[in-house]
Formats: structure tokens, C-alpha cells, sequence
């Protein structure tokens, strides 16, 4: 594929991932 589109995909998985990490790290805490 496309360089671009890779990167894009690759930001788009760690902004995920480190949204998910923020998410369940605030339930442990509650």
C-alpha cells in the first residue's frame, strides 16, 4: 500500500490503543 496511508493506519492504531490504555486505567482508579 501507500507509505502515507501505512502511517496514517499505524497513528491511527496507537491513538487507539493509548485511548483504550487511558480508558482502563481511570476504571481501576474509580
Amino acid at each position: 500500500s501507500v507509505g502515507g496511508d501505512e502511517e496514517f493506519l499505524v497513528k491511527q492504531g496507537t491513538a487507539t490503543l493509548q485511548g483504550m490504555k487511558e480508558l482502563f486505567q481511570k476504571e481501576v482508579a474509580r
